[in-house]
């Protein structure tokens, strides 16, 4: 019989879930692991986690949330990650994953390791933007927004700014008063935030915070418009920065473009000395990234 033969007839069994969990525990290859998960997200996703014992549900669940912070290679975490989302969508209730967020939550404090930080970030990310499990997310949001404000006073700049992205991940689903009142009270460490990633060349971390600039412009206009002026300020000095890579820089113009567009005539009080800035940048380019 072929390998892939026995493959499909091993796939087609119930079973199949808790072997390709093994794999992504134990496989001394990443290729493995990370291919394991692919096929387990996709098997948890179908009817077979259904027939499964409540017993064996339990000790995946367990085993995937202790595999996310003990794997080495990161495309295999984020692979774990899209895992957990799956199970959310099969386990309801906030008594299922109480566990789960008391493990974030004490790894966001106290975990050494910046990457597991980050990638407990980017997993709760994933939950709110892609779970379909709405009183799941609603249930958690409490024990979300003390994670995220852990994470984002943590003096590592990735960690910091994943979590400003899980904060503004979370305000569709929180009341508008507390959201504009909670953003608005984090401003200062924000931008404190910003210019710690371009003094430490923190380019993927730069990034993020830009594209939360974005979506706040995009989607939470009120709570930024007090602080705009700053924030374009700080754009534009990131673009004369010239630790910053390229793809950044096209990606601050693109949210300095986005940012006068969208907001009215009037918002800028010293209008005119950032469109001067913005020209002069311009005429003083050399690497043409505008």
């Amino acid at each position: 019989m072929r390998a892939e033969d026995f493959l499909k007839v091993i796939l087609i069994h119930p079973s199949c879930i808790p072997i390709l969990m093994n794999q992504v525990r134990s496989s001394k290859y990443p290729e493995v692991r990370q291919l394991a998960c692919i096929v387990l997200k996709r098997r948890i996703s179908s009817t077979q986690w259904e027939y499964l014992d409540q017993e064996v549900k339990n000790i995946i669940k367990s085993q995937i949330l202790n595999s996310l912070l003990n794997e080495e290679s990161k495309s295999v975490q984020y692979g774990v990650s899209s895992v957990i989302v799956a199970l959310a969508n099969l386990l309801p209730t906030l008594s299922n994953w109480t566990s789960m967020w008391n493990i974030f939550n004490e790894a966001i404090k106290q975990e050494t390791k910046i990457q597991n930080k980050f990638i407990i970030l980017v997993t709760i990310d994933m939950l709110l933007s892609q779970s379909k499990n709405f009183e799941f997310l609603e249930s958690s949001l409490g024990l979300i927004k003390n994670i995220a404000i852990n994470g984002f006073h943590d003096e590592n700049t990735k960690v910091s700014s994943q979590s400003l992205k899980v904060i503004v991940s979370m305000l569709p689903w929180i009341e508008r008063s507390e959201a504009i009142y909670f953003i608005t009270s984090e401003i200062p460490h924000i931008l404190q935030v910003m210019d710690n990633c371009v003094y430490c060349k923190d380019d993927e971390s730069l990034s993020c915070i830009v594209s939360v600039i974005e979506e706040l412009s995009s989607h939470h206009v009120s709570i930024i418009v007090p602080h705009i002026s700053n924030i374009v300020r700080w754009l534009l000095s990131s673009l004369f920065n010239n630790s910053i890579e390229i793809e950044t820089k096209r990606q601050i113009c693109f949210c300095l473009t986005q940012l006068i567009t969208n907001h009215p005539k009037g918002i800028f009080s010293d209008i005119d000395s950032i469109i001067r800035a913005g020209t002069q940048l311009v005429l003083n380019t050399k690497n043409g990234f505008i």
